[in-house]
């Protein structure tokens, strides 16, 4: 496959998968926010802290909007200035499945083309402002619509695999800040208390990922936050945990990759393997003990730093040896190096 092919598929995926993550974020805040009587700094500033757009948003909206709820969902939604905006992740998908339609399926272009149409038409932005609940679900369903085409149209071959890598990357990193984004607000008691307010938000947590329904049918614990953070974090079956998704991941790597004692994508390959091991190796009492908060924040850093290396190794075709080092910041790498 051609590598800017294959870099297409990559971030088509993950653009599709950050939209998606950034509605549910929003959907269920919105019907959070309101019901609970909580203090301001855990209302939608956490949202803001963890998609990495609180200086940002403070330098164009300015600080005394960070709590206000019209604001901040105007700012994730339509701001084209915010490189993590509905607005911003649609439009690189689409454009990069415009650039990939020798790839992608007919139903895979038209569910994404007649998406952005949509979005940008009056009857998106009057259900935005009067139904805003209404709104964030029809975005899901299409994002769902858009997944659902690819399952069913496209061969499962190499292209489809840097769709699934990217996606799965994408969707580790995204579970691991919306854990973040509520021990961000509750700090470390809140995974051991349960006050009427903490168990509600873990529950929020749950219904962000669709996986209240899982939860309950396969934890034997009750609703905590550590019950919350092992399930989201560590489970091996459900399709939205940070260890799924990752195993996922170096599944569909070793696919593209093929021979195990080719050099080519081993850097790649050695990091995506360390982490699944160190996920499958521990526990949520050792996470909780060493502190979630840097667990979350490695798994973000190493969705950022693998994302590098594919793009070395992969899309751009650079020597990288085995000890090279990265620096960017999460967010940065989320974002950086995408646009075709």
């Amino acid at each position: 496959m051609i590598s800017r092919v294959a870099q297409t598929c990559f971030w088509m995926q993950r653009y599709l998968e950050r939209a998606d993550a950034l509605v549910r974020s929003l959907e269920v805040n919105s019907h959070l926010v309101p019901d609970l009587d909580l203090p301001e700094l855990q209302r939608w500033r956490p949202l803001l802290v963890v998609a990495g757009e609180e200086p940002r948003f403070i330098e164009l909206i300015g600080e005394e909007k960070v709590d206000d709820d019209d604001a901040v969902q105007e700012y994730l939604t339509w701001d084209e200035r915010c490189p993590v905006s509905l607005w911003s992740n649609f439009k690189w998908a689409r454009e990069n499945a415009r650039t990939a339609r020798e790839i992608i399926s007919p139903e895979v272009w038209g569910s994404i083309n007649t998406f952005w149409l949509w979005l940008g038409s009056d009857e998106a932005r009057r259900l935005f402002d009067e139904k805003p609940s209404d709104f964030y679900r029809r975005v899901r369903r299409m994002c769902m619509e858009v997944q659902g085409a690819q399952v069913g149209t496209m061969p499962v071959d190499e292209a489809m695999d840097f769709f699934h890598l990217g996606g799965h990357l994408e969707r580790a990193g995204q579970t691991a800040r919306m854990l973040d984004m509520l021990h961000h607000s509750l700090g470390a008691t809140g995974l051991k208390q349960r006050t009427p307010i903490e168990a509600a938000q873990w529950l929020a947590i749950l219904q962000t990922c669709s996986a209240e329904d899982a939860f309950f049918k396969v934890s034997r614990d009750s609703l905590t936050g550590a019950g919350v953070a092992q399930f989201l974090l560590l489970d091996g079956t459900f399709p939205r945990s940070v260890r799924f998704c990752v195993d996922r991941s170096v599944a569909c790597l070793e696919r593209i990759r093929g021979d195990v004692d080719s050099a080519f994508g081993r850097r790649t390959m050695s990091q995506m393997v360390a982490m699944k091991e160190r996920l499958a190796n521990t526990s949520i009492k050792a996470v909780l003990t060493s502190g979630l908060h840097d667990e979350l924040t490695q798994i973000v850093t190493w969705v950022g730093d693998v994302s590098i290396s594919i793009e070395q190794e992969y899309f751009q075709l650079t020597d990288v040896s085995a000890d090279a080092s990265v620096d960017m910041k999460p967010e940065a790498a989320a974002v950086d190096g995408a646009h075709p």
